[in-house]
C-alpha cells in the first residue's frame, strides 16, 4: 500500500501597527485606544488561515483505474480551535470534491497535482498539495 503525506501551512510574516499597540498577525487578540485621548479600548481577535493537511492511500499502488483513497486528516482550525471546515479537493484530472475523505479514479496513467483547500466560517483558507503518479494498468 502506497502513502504520502505533506503539509504547507501558509506563513505570517505582517504587522498589525495601531496606536502603541503592535501584533503579528495570527496570534490572538490586540487593544488599543479608539482615541487618542480615550481611556477605553477595542479588542480585535484576529483569526489566523486553518492548517490543510493531505495524504492518499491506493491499494494495488499506483495503477489507473483503482480508487486513491484521500484523507485530509490533521486538517484543523490554527491553534486546534474548533469550528466548520470546508474541503475542497482538486484532483488534478479536471474533477472536484467536497467530501473530507474522498475516493477517486483516475482513468488514465499519468502524474497529477492534487490540491486540498480548507475554509473555515471566516472564510480564511489553506492548501495541501500532493503528486499522484499512475501507472497504466499492468496487462
Amino acid at each position: 500500500m502506497r502513502s504520502h503525506h505533506t503539509t504547507r501551512p501558509r506563513h505570517w510574516s505582517a504587522l498589525l501597527l495601531v496606536g502603541a499597540c503592535v501584533a503579528v498577525l495570527g496570534l490572538g487578540a490586540c487593544t488599543v485606544p479608539t482615541a487618542p485621548s480615550s481611556t477605553s479600548t477595542t479588542t480585535t481577535t484576529v483569526r489566523p488561515d486553518p492548517i490543510a493537511r493531505a495524504s492518499y492511500t491506493q491499494d494495488p499502488p499506483g495503477f489507473a483505474g483503482t480508487p486513491v483513497q484521500f484523507s485530509s486528516a490533521g486538517s484543523t482550525w490554527f491553534g486546534g480551535v474548533p469550528g466548520p471546515l470546508t474541503f475542497i479537493w482538486h484532483f488534478g484530472d479536471g474533477e472536484t470534491a467536497v467530501e473530507a475523505n474522498p475516493a477517486h479514479v483516475y482513468a488514465a496513467a499519468g502524474t497529477y497535482r492534487v490540491v486540498l483547500t480548507v475554509v473555515d466560517s471566516n472564510t480564511h483558507f489553506s492548501s495541501a498539495f500532493l503528486s499522484v503518479t499512475q501507472l497504466a494498468p499492468p496487462g
